[in-house]
């Protein structure tokens, strides 16, 4: 979880350059349709999220994780923010047998909430990664990896809602 308030967001902001190094193209490409502040609100989301990723990941960004090794995108038309984890944040991932990572965005007035929490990857051995969702989600590879669509559940990753991990399953550090 991570609270962040806006005004200090918009400090940290104020320069073109720190947003080039803090959020990927594909997280910047919607701004351009924002008005100014829907523009910090939105910013100010996706890096509180990235906090709160980075705190399930159990790092922060002073060693080897970047701010760009997190990508919290949005799902059309719903607006449902997902994760993409690349390089280090990926790597970590994968020693923590994290699968996925489920991500909350909420704005008020003056703060900018997140909530982040790590679901384990399949560990049955019987099913690909595809046949539990995990699919896509946080996968290395090439900058456009995207998730595939889900018409069954409206979530990226292909599972049904009744196939979801049980909460026994999620795993989150602190």
């Amino acid at each position: 979880m991570d609270i962040l308030e806006k005004a200090r967001f918009e400090r940290i902001a104020a320069k073109d350059r720190w947003i080039r190094a803090l959020f990927t193209e594909r997280e910047l490409e919607p701004i351009s349709a924002y008005s100014p502040g829907r523009t910090s609100e939105y910013l100010a989301g996706r890096f509180s999220a990235k906090e709160a990723i980075a705190k399930v990941l159990g790092v922060g960004f002073l060693g080897r994780m970047k701010w760009r090794d997190i990508e919290v995108l949005r799902l059309s038309p719903s607006g449902k923010p997902y994760v993409l984890l690349h390089r280090f944040a990926r790597t970590r991932a994968n020693e923590l047998k994290v699968g996925t990572v489920e991500v909350s965005i909420s704005h008020q007035p003056t703060v900018v909430v997140a909530f982040a929490v790590g679901q384990r990857a399949c560990a049955c051995g019987q099913h690909g990664e595809s046949r539990h969702g995990l699919a896509g989600w946080s996968r290395t590879g090439p900058s456009d990896a995207r998730p595939a669509p889900d018409t069954s559940s409206g979530v990226p990753g292909g599972e049904p809602r009744s196939a979801r991990s049980s909460i026994s399953e999620v795993f989150s550090a602190t």
